[in-house]
């Protein structure tokens, strides 16, 4: 359906895994609920995903929604990690399963959300000149998806062809076979990289700085470990949300560092031949102690090395930094692609990009002479996806304005913004997102708005918010956990160190899933049916 309502009870923006399972949830409570998105089809990032190479990093036994025990039963995986076509299929196959696909708008990109404080309600306006009035807002836009896309000079005059991996077209692109660059070293870099090195005439990968990638480990789907799951599905369920990272951990783990140096090794290549979740999962220590994360580190970094054939490129691969400080990246052969004679790895330290020509890259050092350029260049993470919507709450004012650009977020367990009344956002900024099964988390975090909305119907509010000091406490938590992380010790996207100009600041919550359900037990629900005229009249003093 195109068409849009022009009042629902409760509007969705985005139809990814959080998107998908809000409208079911909330039609279940006999709300009227419509769903926006800026996509031709269901998927979130997972629709936008079509660069060669693109995959899960996740299991596919539990990179899916496991709320209904019928639901999950009824979907058999091809793979172990899903390539992004069959994530494509799975979200096409889930919408007609939950029954929500007439309840979806595609090719709606939402522009402006203003809270109307006369009717309690949000005016939603979107790139075409539609408007919806809705008394609940449930932002489901997730937390990559906001391009970053650096601008090149000569942009204009290069005669090849530049994409972006996160708007990959849907028509085959030119000369892909000839001579490509690759801008980019995060998990997408890494696995167009990859799977370009097999069929490029030239391949260029630019590195601004080494990243850690672990061998994925694909293999075709485990269906008889998804049948045991099948027979204890409620134990499973116990175990994903008693599970630090939302997904049931190893049976067997050990302390690295407390273990002799041989066992030590034996399990480090144990895991390694596994794959990367078995390896990480293996152990219990490796973010918390630096010493078992030192061991780890050198293993990974003497991997290179050995992998790696030409010593300097091995080297200019090799991170300084400990393990995990950035997010891990899981392969299928990228070390390996560097021993192809038609690979070669350009290093950016000290030999920035100048810009495009005519016929190819121009950096500090060298021209590249090229048919096409590849950006990924990642994205501006977690409060770029909210910003990109103009968003206003009580007294007008926006959510950028409060949260100063992302430097001084505070929400509600990131779930809800105090000055921002009957607005819930799902798996964004301040929530562990990325730490935790994106399923599983969408999932915990819309039946919390499902709790919330629920008391306020019940208690018949015209509106729920979060007192400020709900805000201001979890902030701390998330500080908290940030200062005493690893991702602490280096810019990168967890802390918006990738983007130039944008404020350093803990994005996301790294104090693990069961905490995160832990705070949330811990509010007392009944005080978001409360009036908040502290926020009130800080936010009218400032705004005027």
């Amino acid at each position: 359906m195109n068409t849009i309502p022009s009042s629902v009870d409760v509007l969705v923006i985005g139809a990814g895994f959080g998107g998908i399972y809000a409208v079911a949830k909330f039609k279940e409570q006999g709300m009227t609920v419509s769903c926006l998105d800026q996509n031709d089809g269901p998927g979130g990032v997972w629709n936008q995903n079509r660069y060669p190479g693109a995959r899960v990093d996740s299991n596919s036994r539990f990179y899916a929604m496991t709320h209904d025990v019928n639901v999950y039963k009824d979907w058999t995986p091809r793979e172990e990690f899903a390539d992004s076509a069959e994530m494509r299929r799975y979200f096409e196959w889930l919408v007609q399963r939950l029954g929500v696909q007439d309840d979806i708008r595609y090719g709606q990109t939402v522009t402006r959300a203003t809270y109307n404080e006369a009717t309690a309600s949000w005016e939603i306006a979107t790139a075409d000149g539609s408007t919806v009035e809705t008394t609940y807002l449930v932002l489901a836009i997730g937390s990559l998806n906001a391009p970053n896309t650096p601008q090149i000079p000569g942009e204009n005059i290069f005669t090849g062809t530049v994409v972006h991996t996160s708007s990959w077209p849907t028509t085959e692109v030119p000369n892909l076979n000839g001579r490509v660059g690759v801008v980019g070293t995060g998990s997408s870099g890494i696995q167009v990289a990859t799977q370009l090195s097999s069929t490029a005439e030239e391949l260029y990968v630019l590195q601004r700085t080494p990243q850690y990638t672990l061998p994925l480990g694909n293999h075709p789907a485990d269906l008889a470990a998804r049948e045991e799951i099948l027979q204890d599905f409620a134990g499973t369920r116990e175990k994903i949300f008693a599970a630090p990272k939302g997904r049931p951990v190893a049976e067997t783990q050990y302390a690295l560092a407390a273990l002799p140096a041989d066992e030590q090794q034996r399990l480090l290549e144990e895991g390694w031949n596994q794959g990367a979740n078995i390896l990480v999962g293996m152990f219990t220590d490796l973010f918390t102690d630096p010493h078992a994360n030192d061991i780890l580190s050198d293993f990974v970094r003497a991997k290179i090395k050995a992998i790696v054939h030409d010593p300097e490129t091995a080297e200019l691969l090799t991170p300084s930094y400990g393990i995990g400080a950035k997010r891990i990246v899981r392969d299928s052969g990228f070390y390996e692609a560097f021993n192809r004679p038609n690979a070669h790895l350009i290093s950016l330290a000290g030999n920035p990009i100048v810009e495009l020509t005519e016929t190819g890259l121009q950096t500090e050092k060298e021209h590249i002479e090229l048919d096409v350029l590849v950006m990924a260049t990642g994205f501006d993470a977690m409060t770029g996806p909210l910003f990109r919507i103009d968003l206003h709450g009580e007294n007008g004012i926006r959510l950028e304005d409060q949260w100063k650009s992302g430097e001084q977020i505070d929400s509600m367990g990131g779930l809800m913004v105090t000055g921002f009344p009957n607005m819930f956002i799902i798996g964004g900024a301040q929530s562990p997102a990325v730490h935790v099964s994106v399923p599983v988390l969408n999932e915990y975090m819309v039946n919390q708005a499902s709790d919330i909305i629920d008391l306020a119907q019940t208690e018949q509010a015209g509106s729920v918010q979060p007192p400020v000091e709900y805000c201001t406490q979890w902030t701390e938590l998330v500080n908290e956990a940030g200062q005493g992380s690893i991702t602490n010790t280096v810019a990168s996207w967890f802390n918006g160190g990738n983007i130039d100009g944008k404020p350093r600041a803990f994005l996301t919550y790294q104090g693990g899933f069961v905490n995160f359900q832990k705070y949330f037990d811990s509010l007392d629900k009944r005080r978001l049916l409360e009036p908040q005229r502290e926020l009130a009249e800080s936010t009218a003093a400032a705004g005027h």
